[in-house]
């Protein structure tokens, strides 16, 4: 039982490895479009620039970046979970700040924390 789940694992994160990779050539496919249209835009005087399908272009490469992060952090996670761990646990970071900032907090006066949630 337990050689099919580290098996099923090892699978997933092949896999996740994988969709990052993919993320990150459409990434890369993103950011030379753009500089293409750059390019082309540095090479035409102002008055003849055409702007209208390079908010377009932003956004894509926006979404391609936000898209090849988020795979790339999935694939951490995952190998970080394979390796014993129990992968990113945000809801730790948080208590972990929050009681970090009480202790800046009760320090006292120089430089000190606004009162919030921590």
């Amino acid at each position: 039982m337990q050689d099919r789940v580290e098996n099923t694992t090892r699978v997933n994160v092949g896999e996740m490895k994988q969709r990052a990779e993919a993320a990150l050539a459409g990434m890369e496919a993103a950011r030379l479009t753009m500089d293409r249209a750059l390019a082309k835009m540095n090479a035409m005087p102002e008055s003849q620039i055409d702007v209208s399908g390079f908010g377009a272009l932003h956004r894509e490469l926006g979404k391609a970046v936000v898209t090849a992060v988020a795979e790339i952090g999935r694939v951490c996670d995952a190998i970080s979970k394979e390796d014993g761990g129990d992968g990113l646990d945000l809801e730790a970071a948080k208590l972990e700040i929050r009681r970090r900032l009480r202790c800046i907090r009760d320090a006292g006066p120089a430089g000190s924390v606004p009162a919030g949630d921590g």
